[in-house]
């Protein structure tokens, strides 16, 4: 069920921004069957509907590859370090903010770091773990 904050965001759309979102590929199925009766019920000449398509379809294309290029980012210095130390330290926060904020379909390159950097982290904290544990016994 669409909820009314959605149906009066699509309803104060542009045309151009009501075809936008269709063709964005994004929302749920239910907005956009809204955004497709609200151009319907606008009756947009054909014409018009045409030339507002292909510059919606090219700000759309435009929109992809801005995120497809952020997707393939790889994580920053300070993000391997705090996923290196979280690692290190036994806590779970870089893979829970790796699940958190970057499991949306996006970030792929991100998620991975975090999760690799933290794996190391923990690794190399075991590795020392045991490493002290042997010259202890000697």
């Amino acid at each position: 069920m669409l909820r009314e904050q959605t149906r009066d965001y699509i309803s104060k759309l542009s045309e151009e921004g009501l075809i936008e979102y269709v063709l964005e590929g994004i929302y749920e199925p239910e907005a956009v069957a809204f955004a497709k009766q609200e151009i319907e019920r606008r009756h947009i000449d054909p014409q018009r509907f045409s030339q507002l398509h292909a510059v919606a379809a090219g700000r759309v294309e435009v929109h992809r590859a801005e995120a497809e290029a952020t997707d393939s980012r790889p994580l920053g210095r300070i993000g391997k370090t705090f996923a290196f130390i979280g690692g290190f330290c036994g806590l779970i926060w870089p893979l829970f903010l790796a699940w958190m904020f970057l499991d949306n379909g996006s970030n792929t390159k991100k998620r991975k770091d975090i999760w690799t950097w933290a794996a190391a982290g923990f690794c190399t904290a075991l590795f020392v773990v045991v490493l002290f544990g042997l010259f202890r016994r000697k």
